[in-house]
This record gives C-alpha cells, structure tokens and sequence, in this order.
C-alpha cells in the first residue's frame, strides 16, 4: 500500500469538546490506516482546539486548522474540502461516530465500482450517553438502479429527509462545481450535485452513529440556531428552491427539456409547500425564470393558476409538448 493518504476525513467543529475525543478516537482507530484527518476549528470557545492539539501530537495523520474568526458552518465546510489531496473525502460531524471499518468498506465499494460518486451506510441516532435512541431513518438516495441524470437528480431531490448521507464518503475530485449558497439546505445542494455526477450506493450495514445533542426544536428554534452558523434564513426555502433550480439550469446542460422540467416541478411542489410567503416565492421565481426560457412556461403555471391547478398544468405541459423526450 501507498504511503500517501487514500482517503480524507474532514471535520469542520465548533464547540464539540464534549465528544471531540471520542469522535476522534472513532477516527484513528478505522482498519484503513491510510487516512489524513483535517481537522478545521471553527474559534471554538471551549476547550475543543485544546483537545485536538493533545491528540495531533500523538498521531501525525491529524491535521489542524484554526480559524481566527468564525467563518460559518459553510465556509468552514468548504474549506477542508478545498484542502483535502487524497481521492476520497468524508465530512464527519464533531460529535458523531463511524463503526471501525467504516472506511474500508467505503473505499473497497468505491473501488471495485468506478463509476460510483459516493457511498454511505445506513445510520444509528445516539444520545449524549452513546446509547441509542430513536430517529428518522436514513433517507433512500441510492441510484444504482434508475437510469439517467435526470431521474437520479429527481430521486435524491425526493427522498432527502434527514442528511444522515451527506456523511458518506465521496471522490474528491467531485468537490469542483459544488455550489456555493449559504442557505437551509446547503447539505442538500450538495448531494444534488453528487447525484448529477454518479450513482450513489448505500450499503445495508448501520456503521454511523449520529449523535442527537439538542432536545427537539421548533421551526423558529431551528432557524436561529441555523443563523449562528452563518445561515441566512429570513427568506425560508427560498434560496434553497432557487439554488437547486440555478444549478439544474446551468450545470446540467445534457438533460432533455422533459427531464429538466420534470426535476424543476419536484423543486417547485417543494418550495410552494413549505415556503411561508408564497407570492414573494412566486414572484422571485418568475424573474428568475426571465432568464432561463425553457423554465417560464412551468412556473408561469404557478403563477398564474395556484399550486394545486399549476401543478395539473405544469403535467399537461409535459405530456402534451414533450410527449417523446426521455
């Protein structure tokens, strides 16, 4: 085996004292030795650079990054993305844990199958203690067996509930093109972007362990946490449904005109859903759509006859102008 690192484990933290050891031991402990932990302090006000340090001096394979100021949650995400030189990356969060060979399995997957862009293990929520608790289910984002960009992107768009899979382990060299938006759902955004360039596998073993540290929040309770993160939440989903749709217009190019619309339907039943100022969602839509002509008449249905009479239209369209595009 090589000695240069194959796979890179990226850990943006922010105040994870209480678990930063534990999560780090998870680390330095997989079967696959050949590993580089970057390690990106997010000005942590406890003692979590601290501890970091103690334990980078015990395993050169740990690397640290201090940030003199707080850069956000994105930035500091992006950054170790950014770094990393080794054909695989994982982010893992300072305070979850990873099942021994964690990363062997990822990599022998993403190894003997080339044409994969990531794979992810079913997940186990823990509390404080380590012991299990209950939790959503990890959310189906597999495409090994659906054919097309367009049918991936609709499926990943479809099934994210929870981001447990924003956890598993990707080819590096996908990180050019990730967008760029520091809004709710920027994890989303970017396993959108992992779905355009590959099939993504989940494998049927629970091997992460997601650490619940916060007791359930209202929605507003979310948001203000987000917005200590650097997150911008006062327009809601907007920025997300618009990023999705920005992304799907200029970075996919090679979609029909019919998978291309049947993808931004999906993001607009979403958005008019949960959006909590529907006309200025609307409104932002349609000047955005000025700009991108094969989108108007889709949102213009929106516009003009309501979600629910919108939606039987936008699936007219489909059948009746683009009756043979696959």
């Amino acid at each position: 085996m090589s000695d240069r690192p194959l796979v890179t484990i990226g850990l943006a933290v922010y105040n994870e004292a209480p678990f930063i050891e534990e999560t780090l031991a998870a680390v330095i402990n997989q079967t696959f030795r050949n590993i580089t932990i970057l390690v990106s302090d997010n000005a942590s006000t406890d003692d979590t650079l601290e501890i970091v340090q103690r334990l980078a001096r015990t395993d050169d394979r740990i690397v640290l990054i201090r940030n003199s100021e707080n850069v956000g949650s994105l930035n500091n995400h992006m950054q170790i993305l950014q770094l990393s030189n080794t054909e695989y990356f994982m982010f893992l969060g300072g305070h979850d844990l990873i099942a021994p060979d964690y990363i062997e399995a990822a990599v022998r997957c993403l190894s003997k199958s080339p044409g994969l862009s990531m794979v992810y293990f079913k997940h186990q929520y823990i509390g404080s203690d380590g012991q299990f608790i209950n939790g959503p289910p990890t959310s189906d984002i597999d495409t090994t067996a659906v054919n097309g960009t367009g049918t991936r992107l609709l499926k990943t768009f479809l099934a994210l509930g929870n981001c447990s899979c924003f956890h598993g382990v990707f080819r590096t060299s996908l990180r050019r093109g990730i967008p760029m938006v520091g809004c709710v759902g920027a994890d989303n955004l970017i396993l959108f972007h992992i779905a355009a360039n590959g099939p993504v596998k989940c494998l049927d073993e629970v091997k992460f362990f997601r650490r619940q540290t916060r007791a359930i929040e209202t929605e507003a309770e979310a948001y203000s946490r987000y917005e200590s993160y650097g997150i911008n939440t006062r327009q809601g989903l907007l920025p997300f449904t618009l990023a999705h749709l920005d992304y799907l217009s200029q970075v996919v190019p090679s979609l029909s005109i019919r998978e291309r619309l049947v993808v931004c339907n999906a993001i607009l039943e979403k958005g008019c859903t949960k959006h909590r100022s529907t006309l200025n969602f609307l409104a932002s839509l349609f000047t955005f759509a000025l700009c991108r002509r094969d989108l108007v008449i889709i949102i213009s249905c929106s516009i003009l006859f309501g979600r629910r009479l919108g939606l039987r239209l936008r699936r007219w369209l489909l059948k009746w102008r683009w009756p043979n595009e696959r």
